[in-house]
């Protein structure tokens, strides 16, 4: 039997101030839970960018992946797995470019 937990993240700094779910709270339930797997919401062929050049500087993620979770994963030896496969057409511009 596994067990799955979803925790839901918010894109935006000064919304997760406003909220009082700061990436460090983020990290403490993670931390909590401790996860043998966590699945996020970057691209599998950017992932793949990142794992074979760990200097690569392009778009991984929303930014709370690149400031904690990715980094997180690597500290506890987390296996972290992309799952987000929408294709370059369902997704819009802003969305590819990290500006949103």
């Amino acid at each position: 039997m596994a067990t799955v937990a979803i925790l839901g993240t918010m894109h935006d700094e000064n919304i997760r101030k406003q909220c009082n779910f700061t990436l460090d709270r983020m990290k403490d339930i993670i931390l909590r839970f401790k996860p043998d797997i966590i699945c996020g919401e970057v691209r599998p062929e950017v992932w793949n960018k990142y794992k074979s050049d760990r200097s690569y500087d392009g778009y991984l993620g929303p930014n709370e992946y690149r400031k904690m979770i990715i980094p997180l994963c690597e500290s506890e030896n987390i296996k972290f797995m992309p799952v987000d496969w929408f294709r370059d057409d369902m997704v819009g511009r802003y969305y590819l470019e990290g500006k949103y």
